[in-house]
């Protein structure tokens, strides 16, 4: 998402409008009756070509006359984002891309990556609330017993998630209750464990809760987000997809997007983008390439991959890629 909003020649995604894809703002993100799309009735609406170029024009006629004013830097650019904002747009520049913008889709391997990132806080904050945890005190101090000990040794030895707990005991020691605080990039092997095993953690917490109250309903809605999650993942990652598969998708992203705002309160960039883009992109494919999203995926293609570090061994310079290609099209074979 960056990387496209500088394709975009637009504000980053901490401005009000966070999306490239949509004029979705922090105020109506969490519309869990709204819906993105060109038609009339559509809440949200990609972004026209268009409308970006009347933007960056009175933009640049606001910095032109911020120019002449002896303002600090900081102000300038306050002015500049708030004059933006005040324009219901998120653009600054024109876009490097041109007309070729209004060609990008969502991208699955790092909504996926995110979207697993989110879940496992939810479960995180769950294992500590259960645990009970009240005074400081360290991981290697809690008895065997304790359900966060369960719960790292469940991601360690059954869910193979080893450098995801070594994170969260890390994390604990130095941080405590505030499981909201968590950070974790999952990479896309944490977030394939995680989906493939995430109804160990839900087994190894249930029996701690009591039966028949708010916490265990709480529960059983986390671990059906999760499971929706799965699904969703399973069809916008795949390039070959059918009708049926797409008209799915659109439901369980839905559900998604729904039980995120309805009792996680969680209306972020990530939910958003799955709840509501994912399924027209998924669609918006099928219809032009007769293939699914998982067409943009990034996965397996950044410079630091170990088969392309594998097959640029002992090549040529001049000839490298067509080496490196012609080797990997041998190796598949």
């Amino acid at each position: 998402m960056k990387m496209l909003a500088f394709l975009s020649g637009e504000l980053t995604n901490s401005s009000k409008y966070f999306s490239s894809f949509a004029d979705v703002s922090n105020e109506n993100a969490n519309n869990i009756n709204g819906t993105f799309g060109n038609k009339q009735t559509n809440l949200w609406k990609p972004w026209s070509y268009e409308h970006r170029l009347q933007v960056v024009k009175k933009v640049e006629a606001a910095k032109k006359s911020l120019d002449s004013k002896n303002l600090a830097v900081s102000t300038k650019r306050q002015k500049v984002t708030g004059l933006i904002g005040s324009l219901k747009s998120r653009q600054e520049f024109n876009p490097p891309l041109g007309k070729f913008i209004d060609k990008a889709h969502a991208e699955p391997l790092h909504l996926k990556n995110n979207a697993c990132a989110l879940v496992h806080r939810y479960f995180l904050e769950e294992v500590l609330k259960v645990s009970n945890l009240s005074k400081k005190i360290s991981f290697s101090q809690l008895p065997a017993n304790s359900q966060l000990v369960i719960y790292i040794n469940t991601l360690k030895y059954k869910c193979c998630l080893s450098r995801l707990a070594n994170k969260v005991v890390k994390f604990f020691d130095e941080s405590g209750n505030d499981a909201k605080a968590f950070s974790y990039r999952f990479t896309g092997k944490d977030s394939r464990e995680f989906l493939k095993h995430f109804m160990l953690l839900v087994d190894c917490l249930e029996p701690a809760l009591e039966n028949n109250t708010k916490s265990q309903f709480h529960f059983h809605v986390l671990a059906f987000l999760t499971l929706i999650l799965r699904d969703c993942v399973s069809l916008f990652s795949r390039i070959s997809i059918s009708d049926e598969q797409v008209s799915s998708l659109s439901i369980l992203c839905k559900q998604f997007f729904k039980l995120n705002v309805t009792f996680f309160n969680s209306s972020n960039p990530i939910v958003w983008t799955l709840g509501n883009v994912v399924p027209v992109h998924c669609k918006d494919l099928k219809a032009k390439y007769g293939m699914g999203l998982g067409l943009n995926s990034m996965e397996g293609r950044e410079s630091k991959h170990v088969a392309i570090a594998r097959y640029s061994s002992n090549i040529s310079y001049q000839s490298r890629w067509e080496q490196i290609f012609m080797h990997e099209y041998i190796s598949l074979l």
